[in-house]
């Protein structure tokens, strides 16, 4: 398939030298990761043909965190968050607070309290109120997506001693209903399609797609216990669905990881690898170039 369009993209990427590592080591070490944002990536059957990078900083100790827009994204270095745009220097920025709805007119947060309770709240810009969605006592991760064709939240959350199936919320309807899945708990890592007609999520470490109502695999089967399928994303015309496909094999007390960027259809056909870059772990894909 020819892929005629040009998106930024935003990589992190792992120092080779910490690819490999004791397994016990937690490499929590923020000079482990370096970022690397891409004014335009053109593809040409599905192949990365062409790199232009949107800014030098060599040396930097950095994660990739999203785009603002085209020609502008984010990035955390020692915990600060800096907006990057080609031509101009870093600045440091406070990154939007919650989630919009397609309308702007609703923003979701998710609230730690000092007593470890998790809160799902929602702001109505239109009329001030906020109001709590869903509540747990103790600590829970939630996953969520706002649906880009209207003004609807899907959600998932676990913790400890806590999961469930994925939620759709209604804010006009105040409605809240279940979505079948195929899968009773353990959905996360949501993404819409920029048309909002599907929804890429992650199972047991393997990536599906549902649309339709209909879910289908994506990442396909695992290797093994040690190959985990992560971080879907899509291309801005819908047409094409990311991941990363992330292995680490142990051998004696050495782990060694290797990465691939992953792209395929949303019907899970035509599996291609982008790159094959053992030390990229995460991708950030951006909206369309002119």
């Amino acid at each position: 398939m020819k892929v005629h369009m040009k998106y930024p993209i935003l990589l992190t990427l792992i120092e080779h030298k910490y690819l490999k590592h004791h397994f016990e080591d937690e490499r929590t070490s923020a000079d482990v990761y370096k970022a690397l944002y891409l004014q335009g990536e053109q593809l040409k059957d599905d192949r990365v043909v062409h790199w232009r990078p949107l800014a030098a900083r060599p040396n930097r100790d950095e994660r990739g965190v999203g785009w603002k827009d085209a020609n502008s994204c984010w990035l955390t270095q020692d915990e600060h968050t800096f907006q990057v745009t080609a031509g101009q220097d870093p600045v440091p920025v406070e990154l939007p607070r919650g989630l919009t709805s397609a309308s702007g007119r609703f923003v979701w947060t998710v609230e730690q309290s000092a007593e470890e309770a998790t809160l799902l709240q929602q702001l109505d810009r239109q009329s001030g109120e906020t109001s709590t969605i869903w509540e747990h006592p103790g600590w829970a991760g939630l996953s969520l997506a706002s649906d880009p064709a209207q003004d609807r939240l899907l959600w998932s959350y676990s913790g400890y001693h806590l999961s469930g199936p994925l939620h759709s919320w209604n804010p006009i309807a105040a409605q809240k209903e279940a979505v079948p899945t195929g899968f009773a708990e353990g959905v996360s890592d949501l993404a819409f399609s920029p048309n909002g007609k599907n929804l890429a999520f992650v199972h047991d470490h393997q990536v599906y797609c549902l649309s339709n109502g209909a879910t289908r695999p994506i990442s396909g089967p695992r290797s093994n216990s040690f190959n985990y399928r992560q971080q879907p994303s899509w291309s801005p015309d819908s047409k094409r669905l990311f991941y990363v496909n992330a292995h680490y094999d142990i051998v004696g007390y050495l782990m060694q990881e290797s990465y691939q960027w992953m792209a395929a259809l949303p019907d899970g056909s035509q599996h291609r690898a982008l790159i094959s870059r053992s030390a990229v772990a995460a991708v950030n894909v951006g909206p369309a170039l002119d």
